[in-house]
């Protein structure tokens, strides 16, 4: 049959002049043979698709049947689908809605079904007034058609007219009817359809009010994984509008499709995910989502190979990383596997699971960096120390009793008390922490890895005091002098450029922010107990970065304070010329003693990662199985 004569041969008894049998007879061969894909384009070429649509309006009911089943198969090729346009075939066939038998109606909507992927097909039905035609169908009492009545809608709603004039013809109140039909197929397509409607703000509103938001929470719970998929579909596109969110919220939405993240349905996770990317544009969302555990919930869908899932929880994670609980909850993630999978996805092939990533990471960043120093006691070589990051030490051991990390703005509003002084790094406003990194930048010249970082540590002990001896440590009174620049400030509020007497957790803060800001790597800052910190290094893959050099080398700007910038309870400003000015820390005229310089290093390279001394040898290299870095780490 696949010879063209024979096809031609064929066609030619689909002639209106040919009798009903032999019509029939001949639509059911085009029907069969239309199974072979190949087969689909040559019956086009042969005028099969024109000859069929001239049989639509014949009176005998098994021709049209298989006439409809025929057209249903060629369809399923896309020239096919623009040839019975060409063809005006679309009026014919949606005419044959209204045949009296429902084999003739199914193979009819297929039909329409395929045709309805084409858009300019969906524009001449919608012309043709075909939607309201296919809404008047859902008024039939013939259950097994509903779904692809449905099914035809919703690929009809694609063209953005259709969406629009939907509520105004009538579509909304049959389609509610079908979501709450006890056939399956049915509920899951209603929601199909309600999504592709809620496209249009207006339409939001209209299904709002029609109870619609109700019944998609209820079927939420069907044991159908199906109808829950579909409906957490259409509630995703339904919570665009605020009034919507606020809803879903009373609803507790958020908390269900936090649950259904973990389902074993890879849609049900995919559609919750897109849900709740929708949701976390309200705040009372996202502070649901906090509650309910949804950040660890999103960081875990991370892991799904699906990329819509991935690229759906990173937008939740993003909108979520805008309430600083759920930044506080991030930062609780161990091992900094968190913002490793999201750094891991910022380079996937799929450009939108790349974008929200990125957004998820911005967002999450650089308080995230504060909440983890304050809950984990480390920040890793990845974690990069910039303007605005802050200290206030430990929070302890017991973090699940952790509500929130204060701001650095409610910290200064706080007048000095005993507390921990809080340390704060601004690379712009605190001049003198400008004034040592371009001291540190501008004498790198010439120096091997090893005196690089001895180069940096004697710097940071120098400004801080300089080298102490083990024995007369107990002596170093660091406290009383902090306490001094809280006094003065008003505020325990340091900017960390103006302490001139620190201990282990100052120097060790100070050296990942030098390393950090010159792009000398890598490099990690650990807090320890009993005031004790320090950075791990590994000379073995130390890096320079010349632009990150070359940034630190600029003179600091002489800018005012900031609005952004924090006063203390005094009126102190803890911009450049706040504490800088005040007599009670002495002026730094030099970085580095008048005598040093940069001593001569052993070749070889640590056979590890290494700790740098900046309490009692500045730049001293002590392997971390070590016992002199025991030592340095624990004062037992």
């Amino acid at each position: 049959m696949r010879k063209k004569e024979l096809l031609e041969t064929l066609v030619s008894l689909l002639g209106v002049e040919e009798p009903p049998e032999v019509q029939d007879e001949a639509a059911f061969a085009i029907s069969n043979l239309a199974k072979d894909f190949a087969l689909k384009s040559e019956i086009r070429k042969a005028g099969g698709i024109k000859a069929l649509v001239k049989l639509l309006p014949v009176h005998d009911p098994d021709v049209k049947k298989n006439t409809a089943l025929a057209l249903s198969s060629l369809l399923e090729d896309f020239t096919n689908r623009s040839e019975i346009r060409y063809v005006n075939g679309l009026a014919p066939l949606l005419e044959l809605l209204g045949a009296e038998f429902p084999e003739i109606q199914e193979n009819t909507l297929m039909s329409l079904i395929l045709c309805a992927e084409d858009q300019s097909n969906r524009v001449e039905i919608r012309r043709a007034n075909g939607i309201k035609r296919l809404i008047d169908m859902l008024g039939q009492d013939v259950p097994e058609l509903h779904q692809w009545t449905l099914l035809c809608l919703s690929k009809c709603l694609e063209d953005s007219e259709t969406v629009n004039i939907f509520p105004e013809i009538g579509g909304l109140p049959p389609v509610m009817k079908m979501l709450s039909s006890e056939d399956v197929r049915a509920k899951r397509n209603a929601s199909l359809v309600l999504s592709k409607v809620a496209r249009n703000d207006r339409n939001q509103n209209f299904i709002r009010e029609a109870g619609a938001l109700q019944v998609l929470i209820s079927n939420l719970n069907h044991p159908d994984p199906g109808t829950v998929s579909h409906a957490a579909l259409a509630l995703g596109a339904l919570a665009k509008t605020e009034i919507n969110q606020l809803e879903l919220n009373k609803a507790g939405a958020v908390e269900i499709f936090i649950k259904l993240l973990a389902h074993e349905d890879v849609d049900i996770c995919r559609q919750s995910a897109f849900a709740l990317s929708s949701l976390c544009l309200n705040t009372p969302n996202r502070i649901d989502a906090v509650k309910f555990g949804g950040v660890s919930s999103l960081l875990s869908a991370l892991n799904k190979a699906d990329t819509s899932v991935q690229a759906s929880a990173c937008l939740a994670l993003a909108r979520c990383m805008q309430e600083g609980e759920a930044r506080l909850s991030l930062a609780k993630e161990k091992k900094n596997e968190s913002i490793a999978r999201l750094i891991a996805l910022v380079l996937s092939k799929e450009v939108t699971v790349a974008r929200n990533a990125a957004y998820a990471l911005s967002n999450a960043s650089q308080h995230d960096l504060a909440a983890k120093y304050w809950l984990r006691n480390e920040l890793s070589a990845a974690n990069i120390i910039k303007s605005g990051f802050y200290d206030i030490g430990s929070a302890g051991a017991n973090l699940d009793t952790i509500k929130s990390l204060a701001s650095l703005t409610q910290l200064s509003e706080i007048p000095a008390d005993k507390r921990r002084e809080v340390l704060v790094l601004d690379f712009d406003r605190d001049q003198k922490l400008s004034q040592i990194c371009q001291a540190v930048a501008t004498g790198l010249d010439g120096l091997s890895s090893r005196q690089q970082l001895r180069h940096i540590a004697t710097i940071v002990s120098n400004v801080m005091g300089g080298p102490v001896e083990p024995g007369a440590l107990s002596e170093f009174a660091f406290k009383f002098k902090m306490t001094e620049l809280k006094m003065k400030a008003g505020s325990n509020v340091i900017p960390i450029g103006q302490v001139y007497m620190g201990t282990f957790y100052h120097r060790a803060l100070l050296f990942k922010a030098i390393c950090d800001k010159i792009g000398l790597g890598p490099c990690q800052l650990i807090r320890g107990d009993y005031n004790r910190a320090w950075n791990i290094v590994d000379i073995r893959k130390q890096k320079l970065s010349s632009r990150g050099r070359a940034n630190s080398a600029v003179p600091p700007r002489n800018l005012p304070p900031s609005r952004d910038m924090p006063v203390g309870s005094n009126g102190t400003s803890y911009a450049a010329g706040g504490l800088a000015s005040s007599s009670t820390v002495p002026p730094l005229t030099g970085f580095l003693p008048s005598n040093w310089t940069p001593p001569t290093e052993p070749e070889e390279f640590p056979a590890e990662a290494t700790i740098v001394d900046l309490m009692f040898e500045p730049g001293r290299l002590m392997e971390i199985s070590s016992q002199e870095a025991n030592f340095y780490r624990s004062p037992s």
